[in-house]
């Protein structure tokens, strides 16, 4: 009796455990940690505290928006398109960062839907995936869509003045990073969230 198919289960289950213990952390800052999960699977997670603010008002796009917002040296190009109050379609160009090393310069189009607060749980979940059919105007020849499958972002509301974020960046399966470039999304991740939570960290009634 052929046994070969325990060998390739075997097989199928090593590689699973190593991407597994694939994750590691790529750069912690502030509160602000950036770790990979697996080569196309990145998180990142902070909090934001705000004693004189209501903070779960502040969930919904216009916290996203403000995302962007804040970070035009970021971003070459944004638009926002709301649908309903659970729908929006994001337009995205990103500037050209990684020029010098040959890489091309990116653009995302995502749906992004919200899910309304779990009063179980006291989470609130958006939910983005990229769609094929649109592209921002005045695209450069050359830019590339962002190979995002998925982007999630938890938001647990701790209490009216507490949330912590927590964001799920899920690329397609053959994408990897080289450790630099790594570090280098890392620096600009850091700089976004960190420009958005001191914000409004700052707001005052």
């Amino acid at each position: 009796m052929n046994f070969s198919f325990l060998n390739k289960n075997k097989n199928k289950k090593r590689v699973e455990d190593e991407e597994e213990n694939n994750s590691k952390l790529i750069l912690e800052k502030n509160g602000i940690v950036f770790s990979k999960i697996k080569n196309n699977i990145f998180n990142v997670h902070f909090k934001i505290v705000n004693d004189q603010m209501h903070l779960p008002a502040f969930i919904n796009f216009d916290f996203i928006r403000l995302i962007y917002d804040l970070n035009t040296d970021v971003y070459d190009y944004v638009n926002v398109t709301k649908t309903d109050d659970n729908n929006a379609y994001f337009l995205i160009t990103m500037k050209h960062f990684f020029k010098d090393f040959g890489l091309p310069q990116r653009y995302s189009s995502i749906h992004v839907r919200q899910n309304d607060i779990d009063p179980t749980t006291n989470i609130v979940q958006f939910y983005g995936k990229t769609i094929l059919t649109q592209i921002p105007p005045n695209l450069p020849e050359k830019a590339e869509l962002l190979p995002l499958e998925n982007m999630n972002i938890k938001f647990i509301i701790l209490s009216n003045h507490e949330v912590e974020v927590q964001v799920e960046l899920i690329f397609e399966d053959n994408f990897s990073l080289i450790p630099m470039i790594e570090k280098m999304v890392g620096v600009i991740i850091h700089k976004i969230f960190n420009k958005t939570r001191q914000f409004i960290q700052s707001l005052r009634p």
